[in-house]
């Protein structure tokens, strides 16, 4: 199997753009994380393989497994301890041989199908204002950027760049659009630039809302309800909550900036930063892919995702199981009377999930 020893960002420019995935906002760069199970104070023996994993913390029954079997995507909503929190499980299993896979996984168009993404790009290292060039602001922006005030604002934003967007930007102007979109790219830049040196400590505060929204709190406590990582691997959990001051051998990663349209009001504009871990003792999944939300700047407070590849335990036609489950909090479901429509949201991201990835699947067993 190819590894992967660099652990630093990339720091070549590549010409190809990587687009974005969600599973509710498609982030289908996939997540082995599993929701409200507390492995880490079970005494009980862990499982030796997938099918075991499945089953006692997934609560996979037979006709799940006889699916999956067969070749079915099969998608389960995760109860969540956080109301506003959505979480997705899905398993798959991919008819190529997983080395085939991962030599492929330079090709965006393998690891990541969304009709939904409008624009997207890998950012370099360090990052350039060329890298986000493609950026465009939609009308509805433009105006909410102009309009923006802390605790009152329609756009994600910290409370230091709201005030510097106040500084530089005269909100009576009838056209400034051009000017607006280079601070936006400017700032979306400059905070590449401080997590890339500083990690999670330089991640934002959103300002929006009557309440700030610290980043690295959210990051934190998703990272905590993915208790698949800190039992079996620790080293991994460890270098995405303490990134860059650690070092992990076996992994690379990237950064990447995407607009979506989701189909609600507001388009999304998102940063991202992925990581792919080759993990040496490979337990249950033989290669990690994480997807860390830095930034979105409407609806998703907080995201959090994970790909893990796991061969069949079954060991028969060459083939293995591409396993997903991403969390996202969400600012509408803070509110009680939006409840009504949680449902109608949780059903949307499965359906979503499903689209996802079976795209995934058909385009990777018609590789050359």
């Amino acid at each position: 199997m190819k590894t992967v020893l660099n652990t630093n960002f990339r720091s070549k420019k590549r010409s190809r753009f990587r687009p974005k995935v969600c599973c509710l906002r498609t982030v289908l760069v996939i997540v082995l994380t599993f929701s409200n199970i507390a492995l880490a104070q079970d005494g009980n023996e862990k499982p030796r393989d997938l099918y075991g994993f499945l089953k006692k913390y997934i609560d996979f029954s037979d006709k799940e497994f006889s699916r999956m079997k067969s070749g079915a995507v099969v998608v389960k909503l995760i109860d969540t301890r956080v109301e506003r929190e959505v979480a997705a499980f899905g398993i798959m299993r991919v008819n190529i041989t997983m080395d085939k896979f991962v030599n492929n996984l330079t090709n965006h168009d393998l690891l990541i199908e969304s009709s939904t993404v409008l624009e997207s790009g890998e950012f370099s290292n360090p990052p350039v204002v060329s890298d986000i060039q493609n950026l465009t602001l939609d009308p509805g922006d433009l105006k909410a950027i102009k309009t923006c005030k802390i605790g009152d604002c329609d756009f994600k934003l910290s409370a230091k760049a709201i005030e510097q967007l106040h500084t530089e930007i005269d909100g009576s102007a009838p056209e400034n659009k051009g000017h607006i979109l280079m601070l936006l790219r400017k700032m979306m830049v400059g905070y590449v630039q401080s997590y890339l040196t500083a990690g999670n400590a330089a991640m934002a505060v959103y300002h929006d809302k009557k309440y700030p929204l610290p980043l690295v709190k959210e990051f934190h406590d998703l990272l905590r309800e993915s208790p698949y990582l800190y039992v079996y691997q620790p080293k991994f959990h460890d270098y995405l909550e303490n990134y860059p001051q650690i070092k992990l051998p076996g992994t690379d990663g990237f950064i990447y900036w995407a607009k979506e349209d989701f189909g609600a009001k507001r388009q999304v504009i998102s940063l991202s930063h992925i990581v792919i871990y080759h993990p040496p003792e490979r337990k249950i999944a033989d290669v990690l892919i994480a997807s860390k939300q830095l930034f979105a700047s409407h609806y998703f407070e907080a995201s959090f995702g994970i790909t893990a590849l796991a061969n069949d335990p079954d060991d028969g036609e060459p083939g293995f199981y591409l396993i997903h489950l991403n969390r996202s909090r969400l600012d509408v479901l803070r509110h009680p009377k939006f409840g009504f429509i949680k449902n109608r949201i949780k059903n949307g991201i499965r359906e979503l999930l499903q689209k996802k990835m079976v795209a995934v699947k058909k385009k990777a067993e018609a590789l050359p």
